[in-house]
Formats: C-alpha cells, structure tokens, sequence
C-alpha cells in the first residue's frame, strides 16, 4: 500500500474559535478598518467564511483541509468519507473534524461510484464493531477497507461496471450499468445476485424511498424492434450483454397488464434509479422484483434523478413532460409540458401558505421560465396546477434551512433560501469558495476548491 497521504502532504484541522463568530458578529461595525479586515481574512481561511455563515444561522464547527480537490463526499454513521480528484480515500471523524487516514486504496485509472457500510452478521450498528469495513465501489470491483486503519480486506471483483452511483439496499449494492441492466451485487457473498434489464443505459444515481427503487430507462429504435418482437416484458429488449437466464428471471418478475401500451406490474418493496431514457420501472428494494413498469410511454430520455414524495413518483424528462405517478400502481396522476427539455430533479417540499395552510409542493426548474411550484396533488386535473414561478431561482436542492428550500447554483456558486409557501426568494448567499455542499439532518457539509472540508450547525 502506498504511504499515507498525510506523511506526504501537510493536513490541517481547524476548529472555530467563539473569537471568529464575534469578529463576525461585527459586521454592522463597518466603520471600524480592523474589524473589516479581520472578518476578510476569515472568510478567506473557511470554505464558508463566518460571515456567510451568520446570515444562514449557522456557526462553523470544524474545518479539515485534505491535500487536494475532493470529487464525492458522504456521511456514513459518524464518519465522513471522502474522494479526491486522484481517487484517494479519507476517512473523517464526522464530529471533530479529525482526519483518521487519508490513502491511494482505488486502483489506478479508476472511478469511485459509490462508498457503503458493509453489515454482515455484526454484533452491534455498523461502526461500532472493531471488524467493520466500508465497500469502495470502482469501475471493475468492490474494496473493502478496515474501517479503524484503511488497510485494504479485499477486492471482489465485478462482472458489469457501473454507469450511475451505487446505493446500499441490506446487503446488497445496487447500480446501473451502462448495457441498461438494474444490478443487484451481493457483497456478503462477492457476487451478482440479480440483473433487472431495461431499456438504454442507467446514468443517473438509484435512490430508496421505503420500499421502493424506481428506475427510468432510454429509448431507441433497437428497443423499439425488441419490444414489437416480444411484448410479455421489458427485458424483451435483446441485448447480447444478457446474462443466460436472464429473459426467463423476467418473465417471472413482470405481469403484462397492457402489453400495446407497454405497461407492466409486479409485486411490492422498491428501489429508484432515474436513466436516460423513455421507460419507468418501479422495483422492490428487498426482492428485485418489478412493482410496475412502462414500456414507451415517455418521448425522450430522463437525465436527472426522479423523486419520491407524498405516495408519488415524479419524473423530468427530456421531453419537456414533468410526470406524477402514483408510486404503488404506476397510473399517471398528473403530467405538465414545459417549454424546454427538463434537465433537473424534481423536488418534493412541504409548504405553510400565507393563509396558514399545509400544501404539499412539487418544486421544477424549467429553463426560460424559471423555478416553477406544482401542487403535488392536482385532484382531477391531469395536466398539473402551477402554484408560483420564480424566475431566477436557479439550483439543486440540498435540503431545509430554518423551513426555507435550499437550492445551491453550482454555476453561480450562491446558495438560494425559497420560501416555498410565498414563492419567494429569502436569501441569496454568494459562496465563492464552495465546490459542493451537502446536508444531513441539519448540518451543512461543504467542500472548498482547494480541498477544504468544512462542517457547520444551526446556531442554537
């Protein structure tokens, strides 16, 4: 194993001090050159400096600073995982901001897709065993890694590399790959347990909502040719890249319900995956099995991940369609055409209207219009109900501050705060040196440009 990166590279670990909050805190005070300049300087030292900071609410926990860039961040239990632009993996303590250990475990050339808990036959939670591991998925195997030192376990290799992240669902990792195939590897035996196959390439992250892994496929005149010749299901799609066996698993899993307008039903626990494409599958998250699918009902790909909320699945699709399904039978409760393709993910917020009332929103980013609010429930109105539009509230959702939706502009580089009850814009805040950002629960993780990890929590 290649030496650790902190016995090559200078790591640092800065902890906020009251100090900086009250220099902060001192920024009516303009008149005074000193104050100025010293708040200047510390929001230059933070990838969120203490400035921005107060005016979310929040106060600057710890900041870490790794040896460079850092391409995926996620929080498993009370560590914090890192990738850097090199593919190495770090492991910080969630709560202190420590760095555990920091090395080169990927093999060379490869891409990270996913890094999961790995709980087999433990005692006690995943992180408080002294044999835990955590499972680094690359292009062509699996990583396991001792949680406490970062020592490599094993490889388990992989017989389909992913084309989307990879999410955790018992103890199985759960991708898509770019031959159109849902794949279901079971990492507490090292091998594929299932392949659900679908139409086109799976590019986009699964997500889990409860029961459900939804997935949404591509469309083409090769899958057009396939489906005519066999209608029963989905998988009918003739790729070569099937494993042998795999039509038959299908036949079992799918129920054709109206093979002429190519939908198709199962049974009941399910997982999401958005794919670029013009089919939805919605599958159980414990069995694999299909809970209901369709054939070639939308008219371009999906680029951008559905979303759960409120027994619904919401899709934004390339065809300019903004589609609800009910999440448990696959029937369209209500579709919207925009004015342009739709290239974001749909987001599901809960929101207090000005007369006091609890409306249940779907939120929509549609170039040239703006951010759009739908009501998640339209009643009998298939076409969808437009509540407000905002026209310059650019952004992907990362989650709820102070009951306001979140919306980071990657391009811009400003974390919007959306009244989703006024349709407004609260606040626009300008984080220059931000790279990502995060939520979990309400902590705010974010990393810089330069390879800065930083935490903070709500004031209070």
């Amino acid at each position: 194993m290649t030496a650790p990166r902190h016995l090559r590279l200078a790591l640092s670990t800065l902890v906020a001090l009251p100090v900086f909050l009250s220099a902060a805190s001192a920024q009516d005070k303009a008149s005074d050159p000193s104050l100025d300049a010293k708040r200047s300087e510390l929001d230059q030292r933070y990838a969120i400096g203490p400035t921005p900071a107060r005016e979310l609410g929040y106060r600057i926990v710890w900041q870490s600073t790794l040896g460079g860039p850092v391409s995926r961040l996620t929080k498993l239990g009370d560590s914090l995982f890192t990738v850097s632009d090199d593919e190495w993996v770090g492991r910080i303590d969630a709560k202190t901001g420590t760095i555990i250990w920091n090395f080169e475990t990927v093999e060379a050339n490869h891409t990270v897709w996913g890094i999961t808990e790995d709980e087999r036959f433990k005692q006690a939670a995943w992180g408080q065993n002294n044999d835990d591991n955590v499972c680094v998925t690359c292009d062509t195997s699996v990583t396991f890694l001792d949680l406490g030192t970062g020592s490599i376990v094993r490889r388990e290799k992989l017989d389909k590399s992913p084309s989307s992240s990879v999410i955790r669902s018992g103890r199985n990792l759960i991708y898509g790959s770019h031959v159109g195939q849902v794949v279901w590897f079971n990492y507490a035996v090292g091998s594929e347990w299932r392949a659900t196959q679908l139409w086109g390439p799976i590019n986009t992250s699964p997500i889990i909502a409860g029961d459900f892994v939804a997935a949404v496929s591509s469309k083409g005149n090769e899958t057009r040719k396939s489906a005519a010749r066999n209608q029963t299901q989905p998988n009918s799609a003739g790729s070569h890249d099937d494993p042998k066996g795999q039509r038959d698993r299908q036949r079992r899993f799918w129920k054709n319900v109206n093979p002429e307008r190519g939908e198709y039903e199962a049974h009941q626990r399910r997982t999401s995956i958005g794919m670029r494409g013009g089919s939805i599958g919605v599958l159980n998250a414990t069995t694999s099995r299909v809970q209901w699918g369709w054939g070639d009902k939308l008219f371009e790909g999906i680029v951008a991940e559905p979303t759960f909320g409120g027994g619904l699945l919401f899709c934004a699709g390339v065809d300019q369609y903004l589609w609800a399904f009910d999440a448990s039978r696959g029937n369209v409760v209500w579709k919207y055409l925009a004015t342009a393709p739709l290239t974001t993910s749909p987001i599901y917020v809960s929101a207090q209207t000005p007369d006091d009332q609890q409306l249940d929103l779907v939120l929509q980013w549609v170039e040239g219009q703006g951010l759009m609010a739908f009501e998640a429930d339209a009643g009998n109105t298939i076409e969808g109900k437009v509540v407000w539009t905002i026209p310059d509230a650019r952004g992907d959702s990362i989650g709820m501050i102070q009951g306001q939706v979140a919306l980071w502009d990657a391009n811009a580089k400003v974390l919007r705060l959306i009244d989703a009850g006024q349709g407004s814009i609260v606040k626009t805040i300008p984080l220059p040196q931000v790279d990502s950002i995060t939520m979990e629960g309400d902590s705010i993780f974010a990393t810089g440009t330069d390879g800065r990890v930083i935490r903070l929590d709500p004031v209070g």
